[in-house]
């Protein structure tokens, strides 16, 4: 795929969708929509390695991947109750060897090395690479498109807020394809651009990221893209992330000062009963808007490949 064709449908022809300016750096960007299919494209793209360069520049590893709450387990499991257990499920789902692919700093391969399985982990970032080395894990550095592992190698891989920023999304998927064993299956979490949160907070969301966020898939472009990458769809629901919502109202105040969320105390919206306020209102807001919430999580097994 090149720059001017669509990994979902091949399309080359697209519509204006929306200009915002950067989260992290006051540049203005632009994404626009596949007249095929709706996919959302930031259009035009940064270099590969302009892209990786950024990411070096504005990620570094976290102090904790479960910040306070790691110390108190029976908060941190109300808290995945009251998320949708997202997290719980794929660990439950998860056995034998899986590729974490996009690791960064390998969050979620302590998830699942603590749940029993054999993680490995792929990223470009030398950074995130060297940090997850440097905590037992086997990481490969480099392109998730050019892996070199052997076939069959997983009996399962997970994209988990990956799938957006990868520069060509179906060469990935073959990738993973060729690795996974016969029935292995591929985990996807993204942001979902048919949210409620992503119309309402406009220019603001979260979820458009620019220019780390190249895509911006709906259960539609997303399901479209799989099927056509060689997978079948076990299971696709969204539900809504207030860390999501945090940075959208963060953004939000800087933009729109005036507006009735950017009044709000941020002291209080970083405060546990903060979040668990706003956690209670999204899923009350996931319950009446379904497929509207604003993350895409979707599990997948890999078509039976005929002889």
């Amino acid at each position: 795929m090149n720059n001017s064709e669509c990994p979902v449908c091949a399309g080359t022809r697209r519509n204006e969708y929306m200009r915002l300016k950067g989260f992290r750096a006051p540049v203005d960007y632009s994404f626009r929509s596949c007249d095929g299919c709706g996919l959302i494209m930031l259009d035009p793209r940064p270099s590969t390695e302009e892209l990786l360069r950024l990411t070096i520049l504005h990620f570094s590893p976290p102090e904790s991947f479960h910040g306070g709450m790691s110390r108190y387990p029976r908060l941190r499991r109300l808290w995945h109750a009251l998320s949708g257990e997202y997290l719980a499920q794929f660990l439950a789902d998860s056995r034998g060897r899986v590729l974490d692919a996009g690791c960064g700093f390998g969050g979620l391969m302590e998830e699942l090395r603590a749940s029993g399985c054999e993680p490995t982990g792929i990223d470009p970032n030398p950074d995130a690479c060297a940090y997850c080395r440097s905590r037992g894990f086997p990481v490969i550095c480099g392109p998730l498109e050019r892996t070199a592992l052997p076939d069959k190698s997983f009996d399962g891989a997970v994209l988990w807020h990956v799938i957006e920023h990868l520069p060509d999304p179906r060469v990935a998927l073959t990738e993973i394809a060729r690795l996974l064993k016969p029935g292995g299956t591929l985990t996807v979490y993204c942001p979902n651009a048919g949210s409620y949160a992503a119309s309402f907070f406009g220019t603001c969301w979260q979820g458009w990221d620019p220019p780390f966020h190249l895509f911006g898939f709906t259960p539609d472009t997303l399901g479209r893209l799989m099927s056509g990458s060689g997978f079948e769809r076990v299971s696709m629901s969204t539900a809504s992330a207030e860390y999501f919502s945090l940075h959208s109202i963060a953004y939000l105040r800087t933009a729109r000062p005036g507006h009735i969320l950017a009044r709000i105390p941020p002291s209080f919206l970083r405060s546990l009963p903060g979040r668990m306020v706003l956690m209670v209102i999204m899923r009350a807001l996931d319950a009446v808007m379904p497929g509207r919430g604003e993350c895409i999580r979707a599990r997948f097994i890999l078509r039976e490949r005929q002889p």
